[in-house]
């Protein structure tokens, strides 16, 4: 299992958080990041999120499977078990910034079922500007059950247990 820590931006409404920017100031951000230097050479890629619950070991559990062109990988999919252990909200005048530390497990094959049936689903058109440890991730994600699209920008440290290890 790995630790995953990510920072979001976004809003917040009727107490909740809600990922995304405007398309103005997600254009704006990936402007400033085209200027930066990288690690990988940034481009954009697609892929589709399902989102569904399945038992293991009597145990009902959220799944999330990601169908991609950009694995680096011969894999095109990606089966995630993920854990939230802590999440923060910091409110500011235009957006919210949520910090949330979670732990992500692969499942075994046997745990990943033939057919499922997913509660909701997204498409995402996504570019990655990496460096050592961090990845700047800006995501166009479209939700077609309700035909909306969402601008997401997020910061994750790409290997949080080696990030913390290092002296400064």
């Amino acid at each position: 299992s790995l630790f995953e820590l990510e920072i979001r931006m976004g809003t917040v409404e009727n107490g909740s958080f809600l990922s995304g920017v405007s398309q103005p100031d997600f254009d704006h951000i990936h402007g400033m990041l085209t200027l930066g230097s990288w690690t990988n050479k940034p481009d954009w890629y697609k892929c589709m999120d399902y989102f569904y619950k399945t038992t293991v070991y009597n145990q009902d559990i959220d799944m999330r499977t990601t169908v991609s062109d950009g694995f680096k990988t011969g894999d095109q999919s990606q089966h995630i078990i993920k854990r939230h252990l802590s999440k923060h909200t910091f409110a500011t005048n235009t957006y919210a910034i949520r910090s949330s530390l979670s732990q992500e497990m692969t499942p075994s094959t046997a745990m990943i079922p033939d057919v499922v049936d997913h509660y909701t689903y997204r498409k995402k058109t996504r570019k990655d500007f990496k460096t050592a440890n961090w990845c700047y991730s800006l995501s166009q994600v479209q939700y077609p059950k309700c035909n909306t699209t969402h601008y997401e920008v997020e910061v994750e440290c790409i290997d949080p247990q080696k990030y913390l290890a290092e002296d400064y």
